[in-house]
């Protein structure tokens, strides 16, 4: 099932029974689509996805949300499948209307209550996005959430983000840093010492890829630049609630894929623990509700 909300400048799909994803974000006014899908996907084929899946596996890309963690671990006894429970259930409609639509999940990891509400401005090309996590545990919870918008790139596209310190996640998987450490975006190192810049998207032919966390944001935004179109898609967001945006490319480096991640976080490394250890989880205090906010603009 796909719903649509729509104004003069966007039209967006979701589909509430796949991770209640937004699957595509198009720009009316220029005829473009901003979220990426891989080869062959069809919209109108239901999926299933086991419980405790793979992720890569099964993405089908569009603009989904992990919580309420990334890596696969165990926390506090939990059990806590790949890239979290979000993106694999299905929610439930709460409302729809021609620019708004509230869903929900109960979450069967954790014991939260996961609202998210989508709404487009009456006539501004601009969908805001809330969600709200209700704590139904009697302790303190940790967790995090992080935004996962799979985005269509072209070669020569600009990646748009403040002032703001980079290092890579992992650098086995780097093949444009060659050097741990940490550096102003958006600038590197290779493995050599030569300046590397992570600001233009690549050829899809060139086989490379990179993921790194950017950290000390000078503003809350993050987002691409079409070289094509001039058109810019940004997500804007309170660097209290989001302080990380973690940036993967892929230039055909991973999968054969060609997209690229923005993506803002409430905390960073990929493991729960590890974000719990050095003081970055999301805590949901018993029984209360915290929400947070983030708006797409296409200008």
């Amino acid at each position: 099932m796909t719903l649509i909300l729509e104004n003069r400048h966007l039209a967006v799909a979701v589909r509430p029974e796949c991770g209640g994803r937004i699957d595509q974000i198009t720009d009316l006014v220029r005829d473009k689509a901003w979220l990426w899908h891989p080869p062959g996907y069809d919209a109108d084929a239901p999926r299933s996805v086991p419980p405790g899946a793979s992720f890569d596996d099964h993405w089908q890309g569009g603009f989904e949300e992990m919580f309420p963690n990334d890596a696969a671990c165990t926390v506090e006894g939990r059990a806590l499948p790949d890239h979290g429970e979000a993106w694999s259930a299905a929610w439930q409609v709460v409302e729809h209307a021609p620019q708004m639509l509230d869903m929900v999940l109960d979450c069967k990891t954790v014991p939260v209550r996961m609202h998210k509400r989508l709404a487009l401005a009456p006539d501004a090309p601009e969908l805001r996005l809330r969600y709200r996590f209700t704590s139904l545990a009697a302790e303190p919870l940790p967790c995090l959430l992080k935004l996962h918008p799979a985005l269509a790139i072209e070669e020569g596209d600009e990646i748009t983000l403040p002032e703001c310190d980079v290092e890579p996640v992992a650098l086995g998987f780097s093949r444009l840093i060659g050097r741990d450490g940490v550096t102003r975006w958006p600038g590197a190192s290779a493995a050599d010492g030569s300046p590397v810049r992570l600001d233009r998207t690549l050829p899809a032919a060139s086989g490379l890829r990179e993921f790194v966390y950017c950290a000390n944001l000078g503003e809350g935004r993050c987002g691409v630049r079409n070289a094509r179109t001039g058109s810019h898609l940004q997500l804007h967001f309170d660097t209290a609630d989001f302080p990380y945006v973690w940036l993967f490319q892929s230039y055909g480096g991973f999968n054969g894929h060609y997209v690229l991640m923005a993506e803002p976080c409430t905390g960073k490394p990929y493991d729960l623990n590890d974000v719990i250890r050095q003081g970055r989880a999301l805590w949901l205090a018993p029984g209360a509700t915290r929400t947070l906010e983030v708006t797409l603009r296409i200008d």
